[in-house]
């Protein structure tokens, strides 16, 4: 089977994606901040933030490659680690995303153990699509973030398979009544 990684992206979804609106709600993501979604995919959460007024920009190595890197203060990395095959380069990307915050990341990965899995791949599994998967547990996530990003303090946001790594320093101030406890994992 060969790995495509292109098609993990969502093409054919007609709302924002479930992480990025959570944000939204709480009032953790609004306009005044600028929005880089660094594996946009096909860019379908770039035209929905913009729609909304956000000023976004987007990049992917498949479907956006030639599209810049740009700092920004929020980054979000929406089901990208966990569509990377390669550890080294899961590493990197998350590098490379953490380098353009000036606010805060947003990582979130897949949890889903009903995945259908056909054959085991480096530290995951290839899909029937002929995806990667590497489906984390809570600890081995927060575990991943700490040590590839170090000195950093991952938040736990929303159901533990999304993680808010700020870099200023009042930013857990500012959000902590919307977060759950650590150790929280549905």
């Amino acid at each position: 089977m060969q790995l495509n990684p292109g098609r993990s992206a969502r093409a054919q979804w007609q709302k924002l994606s479930a992480p990025i609106e959570r944000l939204i709600e709480l009032g953790l993501l609004d306009p005044s901040q600028s929005v880089f979604d660094y594996g946009c995919g096909q860019g379908l959460d770039v035209q929905f933030l913009r729609e909304r007024g956000f000023e976004v920009e987007g990049w992917d190595p498949y479907w956006r490659a030639g599209d810049p890197l740009v700092e920004s203060d929020v980054v979000v990395l929406n089901f990208v680690l966990d569509c990377i095959g390669d550890p080294d380069e899961r590493q990197e990307a998350l590098q490379r995303a953490w380098s353009l915050v000036t606010d805060y990341l947003m990582v979130t990965v897949r949890r889903d153990r009903a995945l259908v899995r056909v054959c085991p791949y480096s530290d995951g599994w290839l899909t029937r699509w002929g995806t990667f998967q590497r489906l984390f547990n809570q600890g081995e996530f927060y575990q991943f973030l700490r040590e590839t990003l170090r000195g950093t303090s991952p938040i736990e946001f929303d159901r533990g398979g999304c993680g808010i790594i700020p870099k200023t320093e009042n930013w857990q101030e500012r959000i902590s009544n919307h977060l759950q406890l650590p150790g929280r994992w549905r």
